[in-house]
């Protein structure tokens, strides 16, 4: 069997595999705590959460105001006691729906991926497609300082 570059980049892919785990620790979040609603309509509500990402070191990817969402990224890197770098990646849409009596209904979706990395490369990895409800919390209450009242 000879091998090639396609089978090395293979056997690269799936060795990566095997190391990469589900994030430990906390429990994904509620369904609660995916939701708010705000006051006011759509066409003020997606400028200023897009502002309040921005103003937040988030970068969006895409935003299509017809259907409302908005697709995002943040990249936290910290320097761990053990002498490793820490990386978490959180990526979600945000999709906001026109509710009733002027009010605008967003829900959240979060997956955070993690990575520590040290001298002799990935010591430890991880994925959660449901983050933990902190940065849902977080997320929300920068929001609510932005947009103002959420409706409760």
């Amino acid at each position: 069997m000879k091998i090639t570059p396609a089978l090395k980049d293979f056997a690269l892919i799936i060795s990566l595999l095997c190391l990469w785990s589900p994030i430990s620790g906390a429990p994904p979040a509620t369904k609660e705590a995916h939701c708010r609603v705000f006051q006011g309509s759509i066409e003020t509500i997606i400028p200023k959460t897009i502002d309040w990402l921005l103003d937040n070191q988030y970068v969006v990817r895409s935003v299509n105001q017809q259907i409302g969402t908005i697709s995002f990224y943040k990249v936290a890197k910290w320097a761990g006691s053990n002498g490793n770098d820490h990386i978490v990646n959180l990526e979600g849409p945000i999709f906001i729906q026109q509710g009733t009596s002027n009010t605008a209904i967003a829900r959240v979706l979060m997956n955070q991926e993690y990575f520590e990395a040290g001298p002799r490369g990935i010591a430890s990895m991880g994925v959660q497609s449901d983050t933990d409800e902190e940065y849902y919390k977080a997320l929300f209450q920068g929001l609510e300082q932005k947009l103002g009242s959420i409706v409760k």
